[in-house]
């Protein structure tokens, strides 16, 4: 729906012509240009899906952004990157807000923390020239708040040591406050999800509306006919 506003300009249009017009509709949203969707995840089973499920909309591309922080990106390490810390998510920024500026519409899925260096930058209060207006998706699929504290993981309590604990107190309040900016959306994959997220950081998504998978990338969904 995100996708079709922009191409539309954001112009509802009525239906004058009946079946005439329904043969036309994707020749006059291509003639609006594509649509250019982030898809910023590291599931590759997510991936296949969200390319699969676009395929059906008329003129959009999506591109895939396998989340690091511009530093962590060989070996182990790459597992730091589930912790988006405040200075991660700045790194982030850093390293990739050029790329990112080239799309149209970001879709962040698998975990939640990877919205961070969006939703830090989509704060109204920010000058222009910084801020990300543009619509950010955060499909729901984990835990909101999960984070990579595998007990033999110990580059990630090494972290924790040197940059502090995560998930921190300012990423619930964040979450807590992007949910009424209006170019954040929120889509969970069930409303355990939801309960979740209200119960234990007090984010008000219980009502956020479901967008299952649909295992169009391959088999069937496990969730397809509950």
């Amino acid at each position: 729906q995100v996708a079709l506003q922009i191409q539309r300009g954001e112009k509802e249009r009525e239906n004058e012509d009946g079946e005439e017009e329904a043969g036309t509709v994707a020749e006059e949203e291509c003639s609006r240009g594509l649509v250019h969707v982030l898809h910023v995840t590291v599931h590759a089973g997510l991936q296949v899906e969200l390319a699969a499920t676009l395929k059906f909309l008329p003129c959009v591309s999506v591109e895939t952004f396998f989340f690091n922080d511009g530093v962590n990106i060989n070996g182990d390490q790459i597992g730091l990157n589930y912790n988006v810390n405040e200075l991660r998510a700045r790194s982030v920024w850093w390293h990739h807000a050029a790329y990112f500026r080239k799309f149209d519409v970001v879709v962040v899925s698998d975990t939640t923390p990877m919205a961070r260096p969006f939703l830090r930058h989509s704060d109204p209060s920010l000058h222009p020239s910084i801020q990300w207006d543009k619509p950010v998706l955060i499909w729901v699929t984990n835990r909101f708040d999960w984070s990579n504290q595998d007990h033999e993981f110990t580059l990630a309590h090494e972290d924790f040591r040197q940059h502090g604990y995560f998930p921190d107190e300012g990423y619930y309040e964040l979450m807590r406050e992007a949910t009424n900016r209006r170019n954040v959306h929120v889509l969970l994959s069930n409303r355990f999800e939801g309960w979740y997220a209200d119960e234990v950081g007090g984010v008000p998504w219980k009502d956020a509306p479901l967008l299952r998978p649909a295992g169009l990338a391959g088999e069937p969904s496990k969730w397809m006919g509950r």
